[in-house]
């Protein structure tokens, strides 16, 4: 190596506005600058980098919350986060009913959450103040994919919707359903999807 090169180096940003790599600490300062609870570190190998952004944290619990009205035939969904701003989705619900158009908003935005980024919390806590969707979420998810999507009365509602969310739930080391309709942030979702 010649005197006048310099070693790179890489600052893995965990927690941040948006989590990722950056070369240039003014880059990863403007990820974490005034951001509570940020998290970075420097590194000069890209590969401990990487590692480190895909080791979770062992107390990192972030929260996603859905709530979800229902005027005539639209279902308004709003899905916010503790990391990320929300996203209200517009769905007609001649195919859903309102539980399941709320899990299927939440599996978009955590599909989408997955492919746009890094890291993942080591909890994941999902708040809703839909009954129906909290019981598929702490219960019957699990015992209907371990019977194929078959429930005592015969085939699960929406299977394809029941996977998918399964599928992307288990991509996360740990999830946690809530149900809470005095959440502050399910307060702001359920104002999200009326004023959609």
């Amino acid at each position: 190596m010649s005197e006048n090169k310099t070693a790179d180096i890489y600052y893995a940003v965990k927690q941040g506005r948006e989590p990722g790599i950056y070369q240039t600490w003014k880059e990863a300062e403007k990820q974490t600058y005034l951001f509570s609870g940020a998290d970075v570190k420097k590194f000069t190998l890209l590969a401990d980098a990487e590692a480190y952004l895909n080791t979770p944290n062992p107390f990192t619990i972030e929260e996603v919350v859905c709530g979800a009205h229902k005027v005539n035939n639209d279902i308004s969904v709003a899905v916010t986060s503790s990391f990320e701003t929300g996203r209200t989705f517009l769905l007609d619900s001649g195919e859903y009913t309102v539980s399941f158009a709320l899990l299927e908003a939440l599996t978009d935005y955590l599909e989408t959450y997955l492919s746009e980024h890094l890291y993942k919390p080591s909890v994941l806590r999902i708040v809703v103040g839909d009954t129906h969707a909290y019981n598929i979420l702490a219960s019957y998810l699990e015992k209907w994919k371990s019977n194929l999507f078959m429930t005592t009365k015969g085939p699960a509602p929406h299977p394809e919707l029941l996977e998918a969310l399964y599928t992307v739930l288990h991509r996360f080391n740990s999830y946690e359903p809530v149900f809470n309709k005095y959440h502050p942030l399910y307060v702001e979702c359920q104002k999200q999807a009326r004023g959609h």
